[in-house]
């Protein structure tokens, strides 16, 4: 498995308490995919979270998928992705249904500071 140390190609970096997050833009993207967000734990440079975001048309809403590594859920990582999205492309976030049990309570939270009615 690759660690944060091998990855010296991407686009953005955001350094939050003890994770870096990258994000790294596809170069040939046809699907209108805009970019994958990989997370590292800085403590072992391990990858502890990725998400891939984006639309698949042109003119569709913008949407991610995201995976959180199980020990390091419910501590804000995919929280911070979204909001970085967002930031990223200016655009809000959709829900990508169906999804987890853990990602309808994400999205059902109204004190969340992402998504289309925030």
């Amino acid at each position: 498995l690759k660690k944060l140390d091998d990855y010296s190609d991407y686009d953005d970096k955001i350094v939050i308490g003890g994770n870096t997050y990258l994000n790294i833009i596809p170069k040939n993207d046809y699907w209108f995919l805009w970019g994958n967000i990989i997370v590292f734990d800085n403590s072992d440079g391990t990858e502890i979270g990725n998400s891939t975001y984006g639309k698949e048309k042109e003119n569709s809403l913008m949407k991610a998928s995201i995976d959180v590594r199980s020990d390091k859920r419910r501590l804000g990582i995919a929280s911070n992705i979204y909001q970085w999205i967002e930031k990223l492309t200016d655009e809000k976030l959709y829900p990508d249904t169906p999804h987890s049990k853990s990602a309808e309570a994400l999205w059902n939270n109204p004190n969340r500071k992402f998504g289309f009615d925030k």
